[in-house]
């Protein structure tokens, strides 16, 4: 383990495939957090309850980077989402 508590691995790096934003070519990426509405009535209390999905978001143009979405929630044919015009459903 590491001075953090997490435990390190031993990876070749130069084996590793590199990350690119499909929209801007950038490099660079950053946690953003996407917040999801859960009905009272699914977690049985008297309000909705937030659920928030970590993910990563290029940070020069804000897309988000599909593979660190859940499954269920993977873009299937659109365009890819910007971390900074994502809205919660009504």
């Amino acid at each position: 383990m590491n001075g953090n508590g997490q435990q390190q691995m031993n990876i070749d790096l130069t084996k590793t495939e590199e990350i690119i934003c499909s929209d801007c070519q950038g490099k660079t990426f950053e946690e953003v957090i996407l917040l999801r509405r859960v009905s009272r009535f699914i977690v049985q209390t008297t309000q909705d309850a937030l659920v928030p999905i970590t993910v990563m978001a290029c940070k020069n143009c804000k897309t988000i980077l599909q593979e660190t979405m859940p499954i269920q929630l993977r873009d299937k044919k659109e365009e890819p989402k910007k971390a900074s015009n994502i809205q919660l459903a009504n």
